[in-house]
């Protein structure tokens, strides 16, 4: 029993040296795609109004029940099949859960910051290390241009207040 916790612990260290969770969330964020989801419909990820047994549209008074709300990201999903690699990176803010998956294997896991697996390979660790390559430089340019998007609001939002000025008081 304590050879299999000392393995445990073994690999949260190579895990957390290799700054894995860094490198994954990098690339589902900035590689990846929102997961869309819509709170008030069901009561769950996987739960519908059909799902309840209410037996909808009995009359003509009953009808299909809409979603109220607008959607927001539930999470972050990154497939690597597009360009040749059977890597999906699944991250849910809620649950604080990312995963990742290598040619349909589970190869590491985190939930609310704890490591609850990680299969050390080279073969799925370098095809990280390339991806997080690729979503620095982006990173970096999305940094870029939210300094320059912010920078262009403020002069706007200056210009706007100096007109303003000048309307009220004829300056």
């Amino acid at each position: 029993m304590d050879d299999i916790k000392k393995l445990i612990e073994n690999r949260q260290v190579q895990a957390t040296l290799k700054q894995l969770t860094p490198k994954l969330m990098c690339i589902v964020k900035h590689l990846g795609q929102k997961i869309m989801g819509n709170e008030g419909v069901g009561e769950g990820l996987h739960v519908t109004p059909y799902d309840s047994g209410i037996p909808y549209l009995d009359n003509e008074e009953q009808q299909l029940p809409t979603a109220e709300d607008e959607p927001y990201a539930i999470g972050y999903i990154y497939n690597g099949l597009s360009i040749g690699h059977n890597l999906e990176i699944r991250y849910l803010t809620d649950d604080r859960d990312l995963r990742a998956s290598y040619n349909g294997y589970t190869v590491y896991r985190e939930i609310e910051g704890e490591i609850e697996g990680y299969v050390p390979n080279e073969t799925w660790e370098n095809v990280v290390d390339r991806l997080y390559k690729r979503a620095k430089e982006k990173e970096e340019q999305a940094k870029k241009d939210e300094k320059i998007e912010k920078k262009n609001t403020l002069l706007k939002d200056a210009k706007k207040f100096l007109d303003k000025l000048r309307e009220t008081w004829g300056i």
